[in-house]
């Protein structure tokens, strides 16, 4: 959705770039030298990308798949925060 959001690609380039995306966080994960894969997934995404759409598009994708990463992380520990602060509280 996010790539769909801000690019006109056919069902057949999404289906793939969220392929590649899924490759690249499997690989990023099993990438021990590198803290939460930064890099190694990046550049897995451009790689892959580049395959089936232009290169400057593919690393703007790279670079706001990793922003929204990011951003989702940390709402969701906000969320975990805020409810272990109110039960915490409530007892």
């Amino acid at each position: 959705l996010l790539t769909y959001s801000m690019f006109d690609y056919s069902i057949s380039k999404l289906i793939y770039i969220a392929g590649a995306n899924a490759l690249a966080g499997i690989i990023g994960m099993l990438a021990f030298f590198s803290p939460s894969g930064i890099g190694v997934r990046e550049g897995i995404i451009v790689v892959l990308l580049t395959q089936a759409i232009p290169s400057s598009e593919a690393s703007f994708l790279a670079i706001m798949y990793r922003l929204w990463f990011v951003f989702v992380f940390q709402l969701l520990s906000v969320i975990a925060l805020k409810i272990i602060l109110y039960y915490h509280n409530k007892q």
